[in-house]
């Protein structure tokens, strides 16, 4: 195996450009200037490729800016351009030792002169310079790509694309501020020898510069720029560019998988072999001096083959899904099975053959004077025609053509094939005097005819109808160069062509129906049309399926990706219209929330259902609403939503609702699904925080079984604020919830600033607890703590519910245990003394945090639980357990990081300057800056305070009673 392969060494590369990995491998001897060099592994291996070379006095100058004949030289050294251009740029000497280099770069495209016809040979290149000569020799992918520089508006207007194409491929940097902040990219700025080097070595992964078998993995891209190398069961994570070096040779592909593009630059009618079990996506046919034959053999997979070698083509020898042209004077060879075939608009003079034996379904043509050739032997199913010029002929079978309303000086010559003509003019058949006449279907000659065709055959006329174009305000539509976009003529039963309209970057185009009542419906593009349509174009962010929402047209969202994009609005006269169109899994899915702002907004679920296949720590699919917002007709299954919060379990729809003045809204929310509870959970709302606002739960249902400890609800976890109105309307609990203190609406109610939390019930029409709410301590009709608080009593919370058990059946307080108790001795050991219920059979004893928390500095309390035992059996006697009663101290608070121990349980515990010790919380306690302190910001070691909860479980895991202790 004779090739040159480079490892890849971890090292950082601490300047503008640089990556954060570079090469080593054998290499020459080190040049007198680079010993100790950031860069000094990549030059001394790519000295050895030969692509850089030192100077004579034995220096390679790493921080010497770099000439456009320098990168040219070294482009060539890696690519070996066989073709050079006419030398028509006026700086450009005969005999100069970059001359042909240079010539040979713009040939391929590389490197192009300025509008005063110079190359500027010994000019500096600027860094945007080398980015776009990079970027062309990628041939990378120039739109829709961004990446944020401080510096961005000084990027040329022709390198901005090939800038944002590089920086995106990782490829390369713009200075660095701290640790991982992008700043200036500085375009304008010329680039060192050692910054290009390291561009080199970013992109290659390999260079294949000799004959021979390779075998080995490649975790970047490679580079063939020799003939009669084999690459065989391998994978290539990155490109394979078969360089202008293979020349008329050959490359063969056996057993390999390319995961990106194959670029195709060499490599003659011999071929490029793709052979064995090879798998390649997409295949890029480039070469400029000679046509190119890709022999795909075995049981190899091609998807799509691009032809962009202008005036030259490519010999498909096999199968491939897709082949698309966008090369004008091309010609294409097809002699296996293809799906489909294009040729783009502006892509004229391309000749399509298909040779015997070749199978092609669907050829479309927006090019003008194409010509589409079948062999005998051969066979295309359709052919779609809306350039003008375009010959279909041939002695193999075409099954049908369709010629649009936009082409003209169309020939189809091929026998018995149907043609239906949809333009202004007669197609022509090759047969004198007969023609298949505008608006009508019809068959070529050597068959039976049928249709409308000139000069005899007598047939009928097809019925056609209108398709108009409009924009959302009922104009109509333009083109890119202002032209007006016509209506079509479209037969019956037929699907239309839809036009082209040109949006701003990051917006899509939608088609919809109108009806008479103006409502807009989704247009689907293989409708057949049957009537006189107008079709609307609606331009919204193509972040979403559809849609710019509008209340007529809601932004349409398909999965957890467009979920995610929903936005804020600042408009509460004007709310965004959000629909699901689709059920959405949230697996994978981690952080905080999906949304992070639901804000003047109407998030309609179209009843479908929001839930994860598998486990996932999400805290909410929405962390805050706010404003005038309205979520509705959602089902949510919370099996698998745990949230990553301490403390708290289930991942609730919304995490909290926020601000004054307010308006949120849920309608036709279904809950389903089982899951554990621990603590102000509630799965549609886990904290309210709204003042002076109000709270609509409108045919919610809560059909979910939860299980657990502390205060819950069966909508809302708890209430932290004032004056807010809570409306429940025709709402069902049909599921069971069992917990300490659950409450049928919320689970806890708490307010610092004068302990009283002013939230109104107002239950409306008939509203119907048919599951079960029951509480170990207490259990509550409206919320599961403080009624006493309440602006409206319990006894008028009841008073709100139909209880389908018959009254008092459905929400009450469970068994009263009179022996399950807590003591802890001095040592801090708990001493659990068991349930007097022969039904108890485990327990599980959790020490949580209880800290004052603080809101306009007056204080209440929350508890953390921050350590679970269970006791897997039924006790006949008290049980002393391990698990101390330490109380907590915020990791802030320790200034000796180093006196932070752990104890027989691995828990991080410390002593304080007060004798004490305590467990070391590490977790976020503060929620929105006004809340959950830990402790008193003057007083921090006063307020806290452990907590104890035993709860006992009975044999078929139900719970049973509870007991706390608090220190």
């Amino acid at each position: 195996m004779n090739t040159y392969k480079k490892r890849l060494l971890a090292a950082v590369l601490a300047t503008a450009m640089a990556m954060s990995a570079a090469p080593v491998g054998a290499h020459a001897e080190a040049a007198s200037d680079l010993d100790g060099h950031w860069a000094q592994a990549p030059m001394e291996e790519w000295a050895d490729y030969g692509v850089i070379r030192g100077y004579e006095d034995g220096t390679m100058r790493p921080n010497a800016k770099i000439t456009r004949a320098e990168l040219t030289a070294m482009l060539d050294r890696v690519m070996d351009y066989q073709v050079k251009a006419d030398n028509h740029f006026s700086d450009l000497a005969d005999g100069a030792w970059f001359t042909d280099v240079i010539l040979g770069a713009n040939a391929a495209g590389v490197i192009r002169g300025y509008e005063d016809d110079t190359i500027r040979p010994n000019a500096t290149i600027t860094r945007q310079e080398a980015a776009a000569m990079f970027a062309r020799v990628l041939s990378l992918d120039l739109g829709g790509q961004h990446v944020t520089f401080a510096d961005e508006d000084e990027i040329a207007g022709w390198a901005r694309d090939s800038v944002m194409a590089m920086a995106a491929a990782g490829y390369i940097h713009g200075d660095r501020v701290g640790d991982n902040i992008e700043s200036s990219f500085r375009p304008n700025d010329g680039i060192t020898r050692a910054e290009v080097i390291t561009i080199f070595n970013n992109i290659f992964d390999d260079l294949y510069q000799k004959s021979g078998s390779v075998s080995e993995n490649i975790d970047g891209s490679a580079v063939v720029n020799t003939d009669d190398v084999v690459l065989k069961d391998m994978e290539i994570k990155g490109d394979l560019v078969v360089a202008e070096g293979v020349g008329d040779g050959d490359v063969t592909l056996d057993g390999v998988k390319l995961d990106g593009k194959l670029i195709v630059r060499g490599g003659g009618e011999h071929s490029v072999i793709i052979k064995g079990d090879t798998t390649v996506g997409d295949i890029s046919v480039e070469r400029r001096d000679s046509k190119v034959r890709l022999a795909v053999a075995d049981s190899a997979s091609v998807e799509d083959v691009a032809v962009t070698n202008e005036g030259k083509g490519v010999i498909l020898d096999g199968d491939a899904t897709s082949v698309s042209v966008d090369a004008a004077g091309a010609e294409v060879d097809v002699t296996g099975t293809v799906e489909s075939a294009s040729v783009a608009k502006g892509a004229d003079d391309v000749t399509l053959t298909l040779k015997n034996g070749a199978r092609l379904d669907q050829v479309s043509t927006a090019a003008d004077d194409t010509t589409v050739v079948v062999e005998r032997g051969a066979n295309a199913s359709a052919v779609a025609i809306s350039g003008s010029g375009t010959t279909v002929k041939g002695d193999g079978k075409v099954a049908s053509v369709t010629v649009a309303d936009t082409a003209k000086d169309t020939t189809v010559s091929t026998k018995k094939t149907d043609v239906t003509n949809n333009s202004s003019e007669a197609v022509q058949t090759g047969k004198p005097n007969q023609t298949i006449n505008p608006g009508t279907e019809g068959t070529t000659p050597g068959g039976s005819t049928s249709g409308s065709i000139g000069g005899g055959g007598g047939g009928t006329t097809v019925t056609r109808y209108s398709v108009s174009f409009i924009d959302a305000a009922g104009n109509a539509l333009t083109d890119s160069e202002g032209n007006p976009i016509e209506s079509q003529r479209v037969a019956s039963g037929q699907t239309v062509t839809l036009p082209t309209v040109t949006v701003a970057e990051g917006q899509k185009v939608s088609w919809y129906t109108k009806d008479a009542n103006g409502t807009l419906a989704l247009f689907d593009t293989q409708t057949k049309i049957t009537a006189d349509t107008t079709l609307v174009a609606i331009t919204g962010s193509d972040k979403f399926t559809a849609g710019n929402g509008s209340a007529a047209a809601p932004y349409l969202i398909n999965d957890a990706e467009q979920l995610k994009a929903i936005e804020p609005n600042d408009n509460a006269d004007a709310p965004v219209y959000y629909s699901l169109t689709a059920d959405i899994d949230l697996a994978g899915q981690t952080g905080t929330s999906m949304v992070p702002t639901a804000q003047n907004i109407v998030l309609d679920g179209q009843e479908h259902k929001i839930s994860s296949s598998e486990k996932t720590g999400l805290q909410s699919v929405i962390y805050q609403a706010t404003g005038t917002t309205t979520i509705k007709n959602i089902n949510y299954d919370l099996t698998n939503l745990d949230s990553n919060s301490s403390g708290l379990d289930l991942s609730p729809l919304v995490w909290q609702l926020i601000d004054t003045g307010v308006n949120i809204v849920f309608q036709n929310i279904n809950v389903t699904g089982n899951h554990s509870v621990d603590g102000n959970n509630g799965p549609i709302v886990m904290f309210d925080l709204m003042r002076d606002s109000q709270l609509t739960l409108d045919q919610c249902t809560m059909a979910a079984n939860l299980e657990g400890r502390s205060y819950n609800g069966a909508f809302i976890g708890g209430h932290s604020g004032s004056d807010t109105i809570v409306t429940v309307r025709d709402c069902t609990i049909s599921g069971n919830m069992v917990c300490e203190k659950p409450g049928a609406v919320a689970g806890n109610a708490y307010n610092g600033k004068d302990n009283k939390v002013e939230v109104n019930y107002k239950f409306e029409n008939t509203n119907t607890i048919s599951g079960t709410i029951r509480g170990t301590v207490t259990a509550h009709y409206g919320i599961g703590t403080h009624p006493q608080t309440l602006t409206q009593p319990e006894e008028a919370a009841k008073a709100g519910w139909t209880e389908a058990a018959g009254e008092g059946q459905n929400l009450y307080v469970a068994h009263t245990d009179n022996t399950l108790s807590i003591n802890v001795a001095d040592d801090q050991s708990i001493t659990i003394t068991p349930s007097d219920s022969d039904q108890v059979t485990k327990y599980e004893v959790a020490v949580g945090f209880y800290s004052k928390t603080y809101n306009d500095d007056k204080a209440t309390g929350t508890m953390r639980i921050y350590r679970t035992e269970t006791i897997d059996e039924a006790l006949t006697e008290a049980r002393t357990i391990n698990l101390k009663a330490y109380g907590f101290a915020d990791v802030g608070l320790v200034s000796d990081p180093s006196a932070i121990t752990k104890d027989a349980l691995e828990n991080n515990i410390v002593t304080l300057d007060d004798g004490q010790t305590y467990f070391v919380i590490d977790g976020e306690l503060d929620n929105d800056g006004d809340i959950c302190y830990v402790g008193s910001p003057t007083e921090p070691k006063t307020t806290r305070a452990t907590l104890i909860t035993v709860n006992a479980y009975t044999a078929d895991g139900k719970l049973y009673s509870t007991a706390t202790y608090k220190k």
